[in-house]
């Protein structure tokens, strides 16, 4: 997956969710400018009723180290509306690591911008977010190329809920991530 490339899985009838699409952007800038964007491997699969699931490597094709910045947009399956107000949760380490679901937290702040490159002749999408502090496990530590220590590698930058006049509630939530080399669940 380079920069500016999706990939996304559809739901089953009675997964949890109905789509997942990871939107790779441009690489970090912060604090130092990465290497050119290049292939990295990404995952993303609805997982029965139980999580949604997405891994992306840090390391590009060639072996270079890869800022890697993105959204995940889930669209969920729908909920009956008296379960509309349980948040969504996440594993900041994936399954069998030792984190547990916690509730996903808010991002402090977020941006996206769209610019079409003549030189590439290619659409950039570029993200500034602040992350919110977590120093659980998962959490982003070691000087990643893009963030600080200490701060949740995900955080929700969009939240809707409508009713769709069944006594449901269809939930649509993006969230946003950098410098993330681990796997994580989100249920």
């Amino acid at each position: 997956m380079n920069c500016g490339d999706t990939v996304s899985d559809n739901g089953g009838l009675g997964e949890i969710a109905k789509t997942a699409v990871f939107l790779r952007g441009e690489n970090g800038a912060k604090p130092t400018a990465p290497a050119a964007c290049e292939d990295v491997g990404v995952v993303v699969e609805i997982v029965g009723t139980d999580w949604v699931y997405w891994d992306n490597s840090s390391i590009g094709v060639n072996g270079n180290a890869q800022a890697v910045q993105g959204t995940v947009t889930i669209d969920w399956s729908p909920i009956p509306v008296a379960k509309a107000d349980l948040p969504t949760q996440i594993d900041y380490d994936g399954p069998g690591g030792p984190a547990t679901f916690v509730d996903r937290p808010w991002c402090l702040s977020y941006s996206k911008s769209t610019i079409f490159d003549t030189v590439s002749n290619k659409t950039k999408i570029t993200f500034t977010a602040t992350l919110p502090l977590y120093s659980g496990p998962g959490a982003n530590t070691n000087g990643t190329v893009t963030i600080a220590d200490d701060t949740a590698p995900w955080c929700l930058v969009s939240s809707s809920q409508p009713l769709d006049g069944s006594g449901n509630v269809n939930r649509t939530e993006v969230f946003f991530g950098a410098g993330d080399p681990l796997t994580r669940t989100i249920r």
